[in-house]
């Protein structure tokens, strides 16, 4: 079954190449008729999420001990 794209913006280069952005009843964007990948799965290394998940529970900490200290002021 083949989607019902509407044209939203058409370009042309002065090299003759161009494009048109489209849009389909689902709301998936299309350029020159095929989809557009709008999301794409990051995977990082597992260094990089030790170090968020560090940097997470650092800032968590450091926010209970500066209640901590408003509280006892």
């Amino acid at each position: 079954m083949k989607k019902d794209i509407q044209i939203l913006f058409g370009a042309a280069a002065e090299n003759g190449r161009g494009g048109e952005f489209g849009i389909d009843d689902d709301g998936q964007l299309y350029w020159n008729g095929k989809p557009v990948v709008t999301e794409k799965k990051v995977k990082l290394q597992w260094w990089v999420n030790c170090s968020a998940i560090a940097a997470a529970a650092s800032t968590v900490i450091m926010a209970i001990v500066s209640v901590v200290d408003f509280i006892r002021c």
